[in-house]
């Protein structure tokens, strides 16, 4: 592909993006689930001051273990589709049912993921007990007032 090839395709991803549904209530709604969750790394990384019992760090560590995996694998379909859905918007002309249908591929892996994604905090939550939870919150609340630890 040629600079001016890349170029096009770009714009016309961008554009393709750009009418996908987003916004500030959507923003508003994952953050407002995001803060009932925590990520594996986090947790872990506070276990000491939440007094995580081994079996618990065994659990969370075998679930992060197990999305990675199948991240990998969808991550690497994903690029592969937008790829191609690049490849199909810089025809001209753009064949617009192959398009869609990539665009609805894409769409479907994107979910795929963010499933994955919300599987993985779940099962890491109902991991802890309510007074480990409470702690990360409060953690969390912590490091965005001062920042994070080193």
């Amino acid at each position: 592909m040629t600079l001016r090839q890349v170029a096009r395709a770009t714009v016309a991803l961008a554009t393709l993006i750009a009418v996908l549904p987003a916004g500030a209530q959507t923003q508003m709604r994952s953050d407002s689930i995001a803060r009932d969750f925590f990520a594996p790394r986090f947790v872990l990384s506070n276990s000491e001051q939440i007094g995580l019992a081994e079996e618990q760090r065994a659990a969370i560590e075998t679930e992060a273990t197990r999305a990675a995996e199948a991240f990998v694998g969808l991550r690497f379909d994903l690029d592969t589709a937008l790829r191609q859905l690049i490849g199909l918007a810089n025809q001209h002309p753009v064949e617009e049912e192959a398009t869609v249908a990539k665009l609805g591929e894409i769409l479907d892996l994107e979910r795929e993921i963010k499933v994955l994604q919300l599987s993985m905090v779940i099962r890491t939550k109902n991991v802890l007990t309510l007074a480990q939870h409470d702690q990360l919150r409060q953690i969390r609340r912590n490091e965005r007032v001062r920042g994070p630890r080193r």
